[in-house]
């Protein structure tokens, strides 16, 4: 750690202090002894890429690098169950998203992701109407949305509804629940049509969270249909293979 602050401190001479500190902290109150050693692996690595990319005199590059270690931190945190926590720093990591969104469209993704993930931690925490506020923040951002990165943002915004869809089914509201699923539809279908295919992905995770809710209905023979559209759409997916899918229904439906 002394190694790693020395050089950090030398090249951004106190601008970094702030985060590292918060970083070791974070490390010495909350993580295992494995993990510690992990994370402290990363900030080592993360030191040398710094000061490469300073050598190179490339601000941009530095900033998106700083975004993405708050991010790193705030992910550990989070696997971690420690929710609160991990809110800070992912709204550290779009803080400085916000800063190099200009140079870089593409990183309106891990922002708004960012969003998704806080409300991920609210939704945890059981505070569901602050999850449900998070998620609705993804849509307040459309009209910034360069086309660029417009498929993509149509999943998010497919996301958003499933999302608060689960709050619902969380809280024993399932008609609002099915309704914010059909809204979800119906971003995911058109995200597909306009060129991102990793859509069918939420599709097929949505229908077995539908599934899951006809089961707890008892309606066993909504809850296999629902299974054979989430399967459906996962083989149409680039990303996560059904087989995934099958063993999770069978413990739905106790086949």
């Amino acid at each position: 750690y002394e190694r790693s602050y020395d050089v950090v401190n030398a090249v951004f001479k106190n601008a970094f202090n702030e985060i590292y500190l918060n970083y070791n902290a974070t490390l010495e109150t909350y993580l295992t002894a494995y993990q510690q050693f992990a994370l402290s692996s990363e900030l080592s690595a993360f030191t040398d890429r710094l000061i490469s990319i300073e050598a190179n005199n490339d601000p941009q590059a530095i900033l998106v690098k700083k975004a993405g270690y708050s991010n790193h931190i705030a992910e550990y945190l989070y696997q971690n169950e420690m929710y609160e926590e991990a809110v800070v720093y992912y709204l550290q990591a779009n803080e400085l998203y916000g800063k190099a969104i200009p140079q870089d469209e593409q990183l309106w993704l891990s922002y708004l992701n960012n969003y998704l993930q806080m409300g991920d931690a609210h939704l945890n925490l059981n505070q569901y109407d602050k999850a449900v506020m998070t998620y609705q923040k993804v849509l307040d951002f459309e009209p910034q949305i360069p086309a660029s990165v417009m498929p993509q943002y149509t999943t998010l915004k497919g996301s958003v509804y499933y999302y608060v869809g689960d709050v619902y089914k969380s809280t024993g509201e399932m008609a609002r629940a099915e309704k914010a699923y059909k809204t979800a539809e119906k971003h995911f279908m058109k995200a597909v049509s306009i060129g991102d295919s990793d859509a069918y992905a939420n599709l097929g995770e949505m229908y077995w969270s539908k599934a899951v809710m006809a089961a707890q209905e008892e309606n066993m023979k909504k809850c296999r249909q629902r299974v054979a559209q989430s399967v459906a759409f996962y083989e149409k997916s680039p990303m996560e293979r059904p087989l995934q899918t099958y063993e999770r229904a069978k413990s739905v439906m106790g086949d």
